[in-house]
């Protein structure tokens, strides 16, 4: 296996992760503005089957805006874990000196799980994100007909 080469794809899949991730965050903050100005302006008149359909989509946009911005925060290891910059921000100029001592091999092993399981872990959440914004969409429809209709006043 080549370790350099497999890092750099999964750093590859972790700029992806990000790049898609704030896509859809860009795209369901728009949908949360706008169904959250519906429902300040049309709160009082709509009537009530269509005002729980309606704070049920904002739910669901939000909850999928809230996992969006989860998978793009930055997941930084504690002090004294970590590899490449993370680690050499706590680490001292001895443990640096130490730390070329070590088995490089080891350590792209160690390196190559890590970014592994935080792309996974990106990922889940955007499909975790990609599921509550299908959901989102599966009940705007109904609360749009809600509201054009008037619902059962």
């Amino acid at each position: 296996m080549d370790l350099p080469r497999e890092i750099a794809a999964v750093r590859g899949e972790l700029a992806r992760a990000d790049a898609k991730a704030a896509t859809l965050a860009g795209l369901v903050g728009t949908a949360v503005s706008i169904a959250g100005g519906l429902a300040a302006v049309s709160a009082t008149r709509l009537p009530m089957s269509a005002q729980i359909a309606l704070w049920a989509t904002i739910t669901l946009l939000a909850a999928a805006l809230l996992t969006l911005l989860l998978s793009i925060r930055p997941s930084l290891p504690r002090p004294g874990a970590g590899f490449g910059w993370v680690a050499h921000a706590y680490a001292t100029p001895e443990a640096l000196a130490a730390v070329a001592g070590l088995d490089t091999g080891r350590t792209q092993y160690a390196e190559l799980i890590g970014l592994a399981r935080l792309a996974r872990t990106k990922y889940v959440r955007i499909r975790t994100a990609v599921d509550l914004l299908l959901t989102a969409l599966g009940t705007a429809v109904p609360t749009t007909i809600l509201i054009i209709t008037g619902g059962a006043s």
